[in-house]
C-alpha cells in the first residue's frame, strides 16, 4: 500500500489519493470557469456589425409587456422609417397578455394600411405574474427561459429589442445561452432601450441587461452621467 501511495504526484507532501482527486477536480473545475468566463467575455463584447446591403427584409424580435411596456414600445416603433418594409417583425408576449396582443394587431394593421402581412405573434411563458410567490418565481422564469431559447433556435432573429418586461430578460439571456454554444454568433444582436420613465436609476431588467446587450439606450442625459457613457447611450427622447 505504502508504495501505491508514492506513486501519487504530491504523496511526498502529504496528501492522500482522496486529496490527488480533489486537486484535479478543483483544478478542471478553475479550468472551465475560466473558459466559460473567456467565452462570455467575448459574448459581450462584440463588434458592430458590418453595413450590408439590403435584399431582403431583416427579422426584428420585438418583446412585448403588459401595460406600459407595450405603449412605450409601439410608439417608438411607430417613428421608424420604412419598418415594414426593411423588416420582418416578430411580436413575443406573455401567456395571458391579450392586450399586447391587441395592440400588436392594431399597429400593424396602422403600419399595413389594413392589411396584416409579414409579422408574426409569439407567446411565451410568463416569467413572473403579479404577486406570485417568490418560492414559485424561479420556476416560471425557468420555464419562460426554455421557451426563448426553443424560439430563438428555431426562427433566429437579425435584432432583438426590449425595453424592460421580464420576458425581455429571459429573451436576451436565451440568446446569450445560444450564441454560448457557437450558434448564430453573428445575428441576434440586441438592444434594449429603457423605460421613459426612468429618469434618475436604471429599472430592474435594465440592472441586469446592462451587461449582456449590444446597445442600452437611455431617455435621460441624467443616465448617462450616473452609468457613464460606456455603459448606456443617450441618443434623445425617443417616445413622442
Amino acid at each position: 500500500m505504502a508504495s501505491e501511495v508514492q506513486q501519487w504526484p504530491l504523496a511526498r507532501y502529504g496528501f492522500t489519493p482522496e486529496q490527488h482527486y480533489r486537486l484535479l477536480y478543483f483544478l478542471i473545475f478553475t479550468v472551465f470557469l475560466n473558459l466559460a468566463i473567456a467565452r462570455l467575455s467575448g459574448l459581450t463584447m462584440r463588434p458592430s456589425p458590418e453595413k450590408r446591403v439590403k435584399t431582403t427584409p431583416a427579422s426584428l424580435l420585438v418583446v412585448l409587456g403588459s401595460g406600459g411596456h407595450t405603449s412605450e414600445m409601439l410608439n417608438i416603433l411607430h417613428q421608424l422609417p420604412d419598418l415594414r418594409q426593411d423588416y420582418r417583425r416578430t411580436y413575443v408576449i406573455s401567456s395571458g397578455d391579450a392586450f399586447s396582443a391587441a395592440k400588436a394587431s392594431d399597429f400593424e394593421k396602422v403600419i399595413g394600411n389594413g392589411t396584416n402581412d409579414n409579422f408574426g405573434i409569439v407567446t411565451v411563458h410568463r416569467a413572473r405574474r403579479v404577486h406570485q410567490s417568490l418560492a414559485t418565481a424561479p420556476f416560471s422564469t425557468l420555464f419562460c427561459l426554455w421557451d426563448c431559447v426553443r424560439l430563438l433556435y428555431r426562427e433566429p432573429p437579425d435584432i432583438i429589442l426590449t425595453n424592460g418586461p421580464g420576458t425581455g430578460v429571459c429573451v436576451v439571456l436565451a440568446s446569450i445561452i445560444l450564441r454560448f454554444f457557437f450558434y448564430r454568433t453573428n445575428s441576434m444582436r440586441t438592444t434594449f432601450i429603457e423605460s421613459w420613465a426612468r429618469v434618475k436609476t436604471l429599472s430592474l431588467s435594465g440592472k441586469i441587461l446592462k451587461f449582456f446587450v449590444d446597445r442600452f439606450i437611455v431617455q435621460w442625459p441624467q443616465l448617462v452621467r450616473a452609468y457613464g457613457s460606456d455603459s448606456v447611450e443617450y441618443i434623445g427622447p425617443l417616445v413622442r
